[in-house]
């Protein structure tokens, strides 16, 4: 299932795209978020995708060290999040790709 919406982010509006697939191997969320700037900050990321209900639980997630980047606990809240990385966050799981040339 695709999804498509908007966010205002930094007084720009963002087009956001998520593709949404089932892992059936972990039971888990998988996703593809199509990036079309050069880069999100990772609580956004969060919050856009659904995996966080909202920035400030984005950032909790965070603070507890819940959350990987390409297999590495990320403790930055701001840490900006390019293509070609993944994202996890319990089963879910977020690969970033550009949409950008």
């Amino acid at each position: 299932m695709r999804q498509n919406f908007y966010l205002k982010s930094s007084h720009k509006l963002l087009h956001v795209k998520i593709d949404w697939g089932i892992m059936v191997k972990n039971k888990g969320m998988k996703m593809k978020f199509e990036l079309e700037e050069e880069f999100i900050e990772l609580f956004k990321l969060l919050k856009v995708t659904g995996v966080a209900e909202s920035g400030g639980q984005a950032k909790m997630l965070i603070e507890e060290g819940a959350v990987k980047r390409n297999g590495e606990v990320e403790l930055r809240k701001r840490a900006k999040i390019v293509s070609g990385e993944r994202i996890e966050v319990g089963d879910e799981v977020i690969e970033v790709e550009a949409t950008f040339s």
